[in-house]
């Protein structure tokens, strides 16, 4: 992820601040890794990029009774004190004359940094086929309140089968066939009308999954649902690169996006 020189607007305590943030260090954290950014206007803070972390004993099956859904509420940490303190014992080593050497000497501030919108995104393969036993809640929300947990929905067909994906999941914390996306406040590109590029659409896993059916067809047919799926995945992978400012209408660009992409495929081949 690069984070060099993005430009973001915190409202914290009825007061804003602007920060703009450099990329300067990747530290390894548990199995994976974060990255560590430094406010270019305010030397002394720093920011930390999310380490989700599923939260095993807040995941569980319900029976909603507003939509009569089976639903598994992921319940996900975006991060803990632990990684804070991680990332100070790492701005020992790498920002001592700046922030001190410990803990009773550190001068620096860090939090982990200011996240506009996020989601959860399915990446597994199955995640398009009609057999595939659960739906993934993949909207965009606004992270307005700067939560340390996010809890994301996935509506499965029954209680049964809730509690065998519930099992799987908890049982190392982590979600391997998951991503969770996220837009930095205020980010912002010099392109704001909205675009769609050849490799938005040929990187949908919809597409993917088509060629690997069909590896020397050159004219494929989509039934009407393949067809809208396709430009949805499209438009997702658009818009996370198109959002250009704080509060930027998702469902906007979004349907200015669909009748762009609409007017630029043929409905029966890809």
């Amino acid at each position: 992820m690069i984070i060099d020189q993005a430009q973001s607007t915190v409202d914290e305590d009825d007061f804003h601040e602007n920060i703009k943030l450099k990329q300067i260090g990747r530290m390894v954290y548990q199995d994976g890794q974060v990255n560590i950014a430094q406010n270019q206007e305010k030397p002394t803070d720093f920011y930390a990029t999310p380490f989700p972390y599923l939260l095993s004993d807040k995941t569980n099956c319900h029976e909603n009774p507003l939509n009569y859904r089976t639903e598994l509420a992921l319940k996900i940490s975006l991060y803990t004190s632990e990684l804070i303190e991680a990332v100070k014992s790492y701005l020992y080593k790498s920002q001592s004359k700046l922030c001190g050497t410990s803990a009773s000497s550190f001068v620096c501030h860090v939090s982990i940094i200011p996240i506009e919108a996020i989601r959860i995104f399915d990446k597994s393969i199955r995640a398009n086929s009609p057999n595939n036993p659960y739906t993934l809640e993949n909207n965009w929300r606004t992270n307005d309140l700067h939560s340390q947990t996010i809890e994301f929905s996935m509506y499965l067909t029954n209680m049964s089968v809730c509690e065998k994906i519930r099992k799987a999941l908890v049982t190392n914390c982590r979600l391997s066939n998951f991503e969770i996306q996220y837009t930095i406040n205020g980010s912002k590109n010099i392109q704001k009308q909205p675009e769609i590029t050849t490799e938005h659409v040929t990187n949908t896993q919809l597409y993917r999954q088509i060629r690997t059916q069909s590896p020397s067809t050159d004219i494929v047919l989509l039934a009407e649902n393949d067809f809208n799926e396709l430009i949805s995945q499209s438009v997702d992978a658009a818009i996370l690169h198109q959002r250009t400012q704080i509060n930027f209408d998702d469902a906007q660009i979004s349907s200015a996006m669909n009748r762009l992409l609409k007017s630029q495929l043929s409905k029966s081949h890809v």
